[in-house]
């Protein structure tokens, strides 16, 4: 397996890497945690999402990725908006709706995701700002 050649801000270690990890924000993980019973278009989980400046859909590729990562998804985005988050000390979360994933389930792309993405981040956004307060 080959690392592709993007590299990233480890703003830890001070140095560009092709691997780096982005944790999420406590105070943002907590309030996904209280959303998530909110959430009535499928199910909520936590785990990692692996991210590269590449779409593919290779299962090979995207079953290593789980195996060894741990991955629940892939995407391009999430450490792009990491890095720039990190650069100006702003909370950080990933949170991604799979509808479809060519190693999960196979099913064909829902464009109905996106609004439900939407109303989830808000109530993780209120259930923020009530902390926050």
């Amino acid at each position: 397996m080959k690392q592709l050649g993007v590299f990233a801000w480890d703003k830890g270690r001070k140095e560009f890497t092709q691997e780096v990890y982005h944790e999420g924000n406590p105070a943002l993980l907590d309030a996904a945690r209280r959303a998530a019973a909110l959430y009535k278009h499928g199910r909520v989980v936590e785990g990692t999402i692996t991210t590269c400046d590449s779409w593919n859909c290779e299962v090979d590729r995207i079953t290593f990725l789980h195996e060894f990562y741990g991955s629940l998804a892939e995407a391009m985005e999430g450490d792009a908006v990491a890095q720039v988050c990190q650069s100006f000390d702003v909370p950080f979360l990933d949170v991604r709706i799979i509808s479809n994933s060519i190693l999960l389930n196979q099913d064909p792309w829902d464009l109905g995701t996106g609004p439900a993405c939407q109303e989830y981040v808000l109530s993780l956004l209120r259930a923020y700002w009530q902390d926050v307060r």
